[in-house]
């Protein structure tokens, strides 16, 4: 069945991660993949359908792919042909899927995240080696925990606790907005297990997004259809919690006061004024595939020595240029089109 495949996909690739993975490994896999679900387009023959989102998304790998051209290697030719094949042969895939695909789709993402959910347990309260370490360190758990800073960070099988907080996060609210078919006590419990996870990651942009999240589905949730009284309740629990905890409080306490992680990421932005000095080629269409490192070796980007941008709209831009941020632009808005009125409503 083509959701189920798909799922076992998913969750191999939450087994080598592409970064950590030997380079034979990684492409592989990606050839494989994207030719079972080429044969899945064959036998199954379901057309498929190629709505905004994925056309936006197909036409910035596009762009990042010609962009790469002139600075580019051969290499960063292969790697990106392969990611592009790959993404649209699944995108293909999807578009094919009903309710009842969908469906057993996100059920097989939830185990996968049962399973890192496990792993994360087990590497901060057993001690488990994770899998694939952090980066290039062996152990269990690494670096401070500003979340719960009795522990490490967990990594899950990713190599690394960003992954495994974002798909903690993703697991959560799948539980809460997905599974309506659950009670809400039942939706609550799993959710907080996968919070748990997130916890144990340490990934703090993942629980703001997961906060954001859920104050937007509660303003346009069952409970608060017929009552306009809570969606002002809830707009205004927000708006004084940011006006009188203020940002430098907020910024303390998550742990990001005076750190180098916000340090850099603040780098990351001030690293625009110096793409925008590019030439117009670049400033369209990016510096394309394989450029990041020669960015960085321009002092084009953060000058401290630590080569990740950690943003994902810079990366975005010097990538792809305005031509690139306006491609995924286009695709999160016909994304957020497509989401279906809450409860059903027209």
């Amino acid at each position: 069945m083509p959701a189920v495949i798909v799922s076992a996909a998913v969750g191999v690739f939450t087994y080598i991660p592409d970064f950590l993975a030997p380079r034979s490994t990684t492409w592989v896999a990606g050839v494989l993949f994207t030719l079972l679900f080429v044969m899945i387009l064959a036998l199954y023959r379901r057309p498929p359908r190629w709505p905004a989102v994925t056309i936006s998304l197909a036409l910035f790998w596009v762009v990042v792919f010609v962009g790469g051209v002139r600075y580019g290697t051969g290499l960063d030719y292969t790697e990106t042909a392969f990611t592009l094949a790959m993404v649209a042969s699944l995108s293909a895939v999807v578009s094919t899927f009903d309710r009842r695909d969908v469906g057993i789709l996100v059920g097989g993402i939830l185990v996968v995240c049962g399973i890192q959910l496990a792993f994360a347990v087990a590497e901060t309260f057993l001690g488990l080696s994770a899998p694939r370490g952090y980066g290039t360190r062996s152990g269990s758990t690494f670096d401070v925990n500003e979340l719960l800073p009795w522990t490490g960070r967990a990594p899950g099988t990713f190599g690394h606790a960003i992954p495994l907080g974002l798909f903690m996060a993703v697991a959560a609210l799948l539980v809460l907005f997905h599974l309506r078919r659950l009670r809400l006590s039942v939706r609550i419990g799993m959710a907080a297990l996968f919070v748990l996870g997130l916890m144990l990651s340490g990934t703090r942009s993942a629980l703001l997004s997961v906060v954001i999240a859920l104050l937007f589905g509660l303003c346009s949730s069952r409970l608060t259809r017929h009552y306009l009284a809570w969606r002002l309740a809830t707009c205004l629990a927000a708006l004084g919690f940011g006006v009188f905890s203020g940002v430098s409080e907020l910024v303390s306490s998550l742990g990001l006061e005076g750190t180098g992680s916000l340090d850099h990421r603040l780098a990351a932005l001030d690293a625009l004024d110096k793409l925008f000095g590019r030439s117009v080629p670049e400033l369209l269409f990016g510096s394309g595939a394989g450029s990041i490192s020669r960015l960085f070796d321009l002092g084009l980007l953060q000058t401290d020595n630590f080569t990740a941008v950690d943003n994902q709209w810079v990366t975005l831009f010097a990538l792809g240029g305005f031509v690139g941020v306006g491609c995924v632009v286009g695709a999160l808005v016909a994304s957020f089109r497509g989401i279906p009125p809450p409860c059903g409503r027209p």
